[in-house]
């Protein structure tokens, strides 16, 4: 079975404060794109997965996190084969991984043949990381708390055209280094998302100034490169 793991982009993204668990209460509006990862799926007696890029053939992998919670959580005798062709930059704030995972979980639930409900495949997928529930749905979409409220959201115009430049830079483990440096003082009201919402579900032209990132003035003065 051959999948598309679709990447996305936030097209605005405030905090608005820290919750009780120590995780960021959000409010973001995300977007998949058309770039994509192709993930090969074939029945196995074992768990394994190759990748063309050899350094997250590993462990730590979000597909073979999904892939053993499942395993042990419907007690699957057998196992899955992967073949992974990555074309979403890693680390690029993309959602690869997460997409991955998603794309994971949903395909094992329909080769195994898994009962599992609608809220639980959220649960599950928000155990797996706070980005996955999101890409359960796709499309466009607010988001919020943790990552687990999710509001459809009609789909953008199809004029909207949005170019993405990914700077030779690296930051190791990027979203938890950001998320240290996040204040008070970045906290703020969903100002920028309310009329991004609103734009969106009158169908208006979106207005760019609203696409606002609280990560982006952390990420400049934190990374001298990507300026």
């Amino acid at each position: 079975m051959i999948k598309k793991s679709y990447a996305k982009i936030n097209l605005a993204l405030e905090i608005l404060g820290k919750l009780d668990n120590d995780f960021h209460e959000i409010s973001t509006i995300i977007q998949t794109i058309d770039l994509y990862d192709t993930i090969i799926f074939k029945k196995s007696s074992d768990i394994s997965l190759k990748c063309n890029i050899k350094a997250i053939e590993n462990e730590n992998n979000l597909i073979i996190k999904t892939i053993k919670l499942l395993k042990k959580k419907y007690n699957y005798p057998g196992g899955i084969a992967i073949t992974l062709d990555k074309k979403i930059p890693i680390s690029s704030g993309l959602g690869g991984g997460s997409s991955n995972a998603a794309t994971t979980l949903l395909t094992l639930k329909e080769l195994w043949k898994l009962p599992i409900s609608k809220k639980e495949l959220l649960n599950i997928a928000l155990d797996i990381g706070s980005d996955v529930p999101y890409f359960i749905h796709g499309g466009t979409a607010l988001v919020k708390g943790r990552g687990e409220k999710i509001e459809k959201l009609p789909p953008i115009e199809p004029n909207l055209k949005i170019l993405i430049f990914l700077p030779e830079t690296y930051t190791h483990n990027k979203t938890t280094s950001m998320y240290k440096f996040i204040s008070r003082t970045f906290f703020t009201k969903e100002e920028y998302i309310k009329k991004l919402v609103q734009q969106i579900k009158l169908k208006m032209p979106i207005d760019s100034t609203l696409c606002h990132n609280v990560f982006e003035n952390i990420l400049l003065s934190t990374n001298p490169k990507i300026s």
